[in-house]
Order: C-alpha cells, then sequence, then structure tokens
C-alpha cells in the first residue's frame, strides 16, 4: 500500500510533490505564498494551487476552510478533492503533524480521502488514465505506542471498503447477476475468520424464501442469498448486517418510468457496502461476532414474473401480498432477516435503497430509523466519524396501517406518505424481539462526484460506517 507515516520532516519536504494543508487566513509554505496570494486564494475549503519549486519539485497548496484544527472530516473532502493531483508523482508528502485535533482520526482520515479521491471506475474502458497514485508520506509526530500505524491500517482498510462498495455498484448488471454477487462472497472465503454460505435455487426452496423466490422469478439470473459471518468473540451473539442486492431493479411487472434506469444497476448498494464491510471487519480481526446476510435478484418483468396482487409466503410464514412489483426490496430482505433473527444477533443493522427523491435530506444525508435509541445513537456516531452522515426520523408506528391487506398478512407498498417510515415497519415485522435500524440509501448511494469522493457515480455508502459501527461493538464489549 502506497501510503505510510513519517516522523521525519525532511523527507515530507524533499517528496516530488509537497501538499500543504492551510487553514482560511492562514500562512502559506514558501515558494507558493506569492502565487497563492496573487491567485486571491484564502484557504477556503476547495481551493487549490500547484506551485513549481526552483528544485523541480512541486507545492499543491490545499484550502481547509475555517477551522483552528486539523479537524478529521475536513482532511478527509479535502485530500478526496485533490486526490487525482497526486497521481504521477514518485513521492508524495502532507505534513499531520499540528499538535490539534485527534491524531488517529486524522491520519485515518487522510487515508481514507487519499483512496477514496484517487480511486476511478475504468474496469470497462480500454484505455485506462495510466497514471497511478505512487507512495504517499504522512507527516506526524513520533509514533512511540503504534496508535497511529493502528489508525493508518484502519484508514486504508476502511477507504478500500469504500472502494469495493463503489466498484460493484458500479459495475454493469449484464455483468454483476446475482450469481457473480455469490461469487463475489464466496471469494471471501479466502480470508482468515471469514466464513461463507450461499443459498442457490434449491436451498432457497428448501429454506421457504418465498420472498426472495418470488422476486427473482422473472429473471433468467436466478436470485440468491449470501451470509458471511465472521467470528472474533467466541460463543457471543453476533451483530448482524443486512443489505439489499437487487442486482438490477427495472420495477418488475409494474415497471419502472424513471429516463435514467441504468442507474438502477446500483439497487445492490446495501449488500455491496455490507460484502465490503465484511471485508475490512476480517482484515482488522476485531474481538466481535457478525453475521451478514445479502438477498439477491434482479427484479424484471416478463411471462413469469410475479404480478401485482400475487401474494407471496414469506420465510417466516408469513404472508405478503405484492400490491406494487417496485416495492421488492423490502421483501427479499424479509426473508433474510428471518435468517437472521434465528442467530440471535445482539442487533441487526439494514442498509438498503427502499426510497429515494431527496426531498427532505437530499444527497449526503441518509435517513435512519430504528426501534432502539441506544442503537440508533451507535449507527449516528458512527456515521458522523465516517463523513457518511444519517438523521434519525420517527419510528411512528400509526403508520402501520399502511402496511394492512385485505387478503395477506401485510402488503408490500403502502401509500406514499411516510413512506420511508412504513418501509422501517415493515422490516421490523421481521426482526422479532431484537433491537434493529435501517440506514435507507435511496439518496445516498450516488452521485459520488459531487460529494468529493471522485469521478464515480457510486459513493459506496455506508460500507465505512458499517466498519466503524462493528469496531465500535467490538470496543464496547
Amino acid at each position: 500500500m502506497p501510503i505510510e507515516l513519517t516522523s521525519d520532516a525532511s523527507r515530507v519536504r524533499s517528496a516530488g510533490l509537497v501538499v500543504a494543508l492551510v487553514p482560511e487566513g492562514g500562512d502559506v509554505v514558501e515558494p507558493a505564498r506569492r502565487a497563492y496570494g496573487a491567485a486571491g486564494l484564502t484557504g477556503k475549503l476547495g481551493d487549490d494551487l500547484l506551485v513549481a519549486s526552483p528544485d523541480g519539485s512541486a507545492v499543491l497548496v490545499v484550502g481547509l476552510g475555517p477551522t483552528d484544527v486539523l479537524e478529521p472530516g475536513v482532511v478527509r473532502r479535502a485530500l478526496a478533492g485533490i486526490a487525482p493531483r497526486l497521481l504521477g508523482y514518485d513521492t508524495v508528502g502532507i505534513a499531520l503533524t499540528e499538535d490539534s485535533g485527534d491524531a488517529r482520526e486524522v491520519v485515518a482520515a487522510a487515508a481514507e480521502g487519499i483512496l477514496l479521491g484517487a480511486h476511478r471506475f475504468d474496469r470497462f474502458m480500454t484505455t485506462k488514465g495510466g497514471r497511478e497514485l505512487g507512495r504517499v508520506l504522512l507527516g506526524v509526530r513520533p509514533d512511540v505506542d503504534g496508535a497511529l500505524e493502528s489508525a493508518l491500517e484502519f484508514g486504508i482498510a476502511s477507504g478500500q471498503a469504500g472502494i469495493e462498495a463503489r466498484d460493484l455498484a458500479d459495475t454493469p448488471a449484464n455483468h454483476c447477476t446475482p450469481e457473480h454477487l455469490a461469487v463475489h462472497a464466496e471469494s471471501l472465503a479466502g480470508i482468515a475468520g471469514l466464513e461463507v454460505e450461499v443459498w442457490r435455487e434449491d436451498d432457497l426452496v428448501r429454506e421457504r424464501c418465498g420472498g426472495i423466490l418470488g422476486i427473482g422469478q422473472g429473471s433468467a439470473n436466478p436470485p440468491r442469498l449470501m451470509l458471511v459471518t465472521y467470528r472474533g468473540a467466541g460463543d457471543e451473539p453476533p451483530v448482524a448486517l443486512a443489505g439489499k442486492g437487487i442486482t438490477f431493479d427495472a420495477g418488475g411487472t409494474s415497471v419502472k418510468h424513471d429516463p435514467h434506469l441504468e442507474w438502477m444497476k446500483g439497487d445492490m448498494s446495501g449488500g455491496a457496502a455490507v460484502l465490503a464491510a465484511m471485508r475490512a471487519v476480517a482484515r482488522l480481526a476485531p474481538p466481535v461476532n457478525v453475521v451478514a446476510a445479502v438477498p439477491c435478484a434482479d427484479n424484471l418483468t416478463g411471462p413469469t414474473a410475479i404480478k401485482p396482487g400475487d401474494v407471496l409466503t414469506l420465510r417466516s410464514g408469513r404472508t405478503c401480498e405484492i400490491v406494487d412489483t417496485d416495492y421488492e426490496g423490502r421483501v427479499v430482505l424479509a426473508d433474510a432477516l428471518d435468517v437472521l433473527r434465528e442467530r440471535s444477533p445482539s442487533a441487526i443493522l439494514i442498509a438498503a435503497t427502499l426510497w429515494g427523491g431527496g426531498e427532505a435530506l437530499g444527497e449526503e444525508i441518509s435517513p435512519l430509523i430504528g426501534n432502539d435509541s441506544a442503537l440508533v445513537e451507535e449507527v449516528l456516531r458512527a456515521a458522523t466519524a465516517a463523513g457518511e452522515p444519517a438523521w434519525q426520523l420517527p419510528l411512528w408506528p400509526s403508520y402501520r396501517r399502511e402496511l394492512t391487506s385485505t387478503v395477506a398478512d401485510l402488503k408490500n407498498k403502502p401509500s406514499d406518505k411516510g413512506a420511508i417510515i412504513s418501509a422501517a415497519l415493515f422490516l421490523g415485522e421481521f426482526t422479532g424481539e431484537v433491537p434493529w435500524a435501517y440506514l435507507d440509501l435511496g439518496d445516498t448511494a450516488w452521485a459520488g462526484e459531487r460529494q468529493g469522493l471522485g469521478g464515480t457515480v457510486a459513493t459506496g455508502v455506508p460500507a465505512r460506517t458499517i466498519l466503524r459501527f462493528v469496531l465500535g461493538r467490538a470496543t464496547a464489549g
């Protein structure tokens, strides 16, 4: 990995490219001071100027905005924004030695920002960019107890989890089928500490997963359920993760009328984030048990697809009227949640693209709903630390009436009023007595280029939040 720490300031200063982080109104290093002032820059977040040095090296001055400390979120975003400009240099030096802020969090955020910002999804391009990220030296104080090295290891694992989730979501649906995602999950079994089980058609039939089978029956690509387990804490109850894995969502028989259906290749963003987080968990080996479930299907139309008005029998034994086949994510998750419930987890965190529109929170803040205030607070803290902010919405019990069906135990489509809340209430029907929280990614799984994360569409949200949440559980234990 090309990112490393050094307490030798001369190594940072002698790099081929020196990145100088400058708060608004702060001093600018020579030889960039005069050029920076002449350009009218003041250190606002987003200000940057590349100045050649007489010795042939270069200085890139990067504004941090109005801050007196190296705040991790600001460092992450600033470095992500300029990361493409780091490509092609043999060495890059970035001083993080200021005696302010939490040095560990700053180091982790710097690694995340560099990796996320420099990454490009070019798998299907015949002509690649050609320039690579060279060695990046992060200048820090002497790391006497190894805490900063541990922070760097975490930051790299977290950044790579975000990249993995983004790449999976950006992969076209003709390449990322349910079976492809299942094979990707199976590849995790080669990582120490991870166990992977994939339920294919016969397994899903045997396990009575009527929701997953029903949603997937209109596609030539059959559905899957992936179960990934990490064991790091003996017989302690696991924390459970569930991620929606709809590899393409055309709406089924209730065909979508969205002119941008190409985005629907990423309707498995929740599942992608869960799988990516599980890889990072195994890499960091925390003392906690984790079990993850990713139900996966194509939601297409065709002669064998389910129809509005059909009734499916879910794994729990409950029946569900399919009022609208475009409300498929909660149906496949119902089966996955029933599987997780049987594992007696301490909590369940659900990540899914069940709703969107951006009217309330926009494209940077994920709605969060749960039935346990302490769990919700845990997730909120993890999301804030990851730079993937969330905001709690109420779990409003009276909206349960929106799930009432006249022909089955419940229906999959409520009215459009309170739709995210009723989606959460639907999921809660299948968790038993387990505390749960649900992050909706309908707006935040996309627009990575507008969130300062580089030029890809997918954001990787909430892979880094999930990782921090799991590690927080290990610390609390």
